[in-house]
């Protein structure tokens, strides 16, 4: 029998479980809600990566049953507001929207569990994934140890992507991506349940404009309308076309009836 220092734990806070479960690093209710009566989208922002499974990523190797179960309460929140927010979001003129009965909170930990679980993944599809010396931090707060306003480093941005042709932004998904806000602030950026998450772990002050939008523990989720072709999404969904093209030896624009409809 194995010595018990050479099992696997679960990386949860302060959890001694070796027995580990196939834990989704995007939560699949997010997949399944978007699979509907046929295939799942993942699109990726990388230039090459292995192939998913059709549910999204998986690691047996980094949670337990019930810290899994734990986070999933925040994944089972994040997926209610998605499926709320065509009914019940009020548009402020052209740009902007607000959703009212809104915990900040359970959202806001549902975002950094994903980042978090991505971090701690060894799956080839995270190795971009490092939160590093926030990685700790980040655990701590999404199992209730410590505080969301004690991570002042962490601030997160939603906008809405909108379509000018008939295509249904949340037919995508991505996994979180790094990239440099603005040219500066660190973040890391995926699309998930309809929306554009925008995740800055970064402690230098954002500009002025980017106030309104910051998620807090207040009852109202505030963000913005984006054109949803102007979104790396859009892009990765043209290549991916293009490519599947290319594979079939037909033309890109026979493959438009194949292209996600709106709902």
């Amino acid at each position: 029998m194995a010595s018990d220092s050479l099992l696997e734990r679960c990386c949860g806070a302060n959890c001694e479980s070796t027995e580990l479960i196939k834990a989704h690093i995007v939560p699949r209710g997010f997949a399944r809600e978007i699979q509907g009566e046929g295939p799942n989208i993942s699109l990726s922002m990388e230039k090459t990566r292995p192939a998913s499974p059709q549910h999204g990523e998986f690691d047996e190797h980094i949670l337990c049953a019930t810290c899994d179960g734990y986070l999933g309460r925040f994944d089972d929140y994040a997926l209610s507001i998605s499926r709320r927010f065509p009914n019940e979001h009020v548009a402020l003129g052209e740009r902007d929207f607000e959703l009212s009965n809104f915990d900040g909170s359970s959202y806001l930990k549902f975002v950094l569990s994903v980042l978090w679980r991505a971090s701690i993944s060894q799956r080839p599809q995270f190795q971009s994934i490092s939160l590093g010396k926030h990685q700790d931090v980040a655990r701590d707060v999404v199992f209730g140890s410590q505080s969301l306003s004690s991570f002042g480093a962490f601030r997160v941005v939603v906008t809405k992507p909108r379509s000018q042709y008939e295509i249904d932004p949340a037919g995508f998904f991505t996994y979180p991506m790094r990239s440099a806000l603005a040219g500066k602030w660190v973040s890391y950026q995926f699309a998930l349940g309809g929306f554009r998450i925008i995740a800055i772990l970064d402690t230098r002050p954002l500009p002025a404009e980017f106030a309104p939008y910051i998620i807090n523990n207040g009852g109202t989720l505030r963000g913005f309308f984006q054109n949803f072709e102007d979104t790396p999404e859009f892009k990765a969904m043209t290549n991916m076309t293009v490519a599947e093209a290319v594979r079939r030896g037909v033309p890109p624009w026979e493959l438009d009836n194949k292209r996600p409809r709106r709902r």
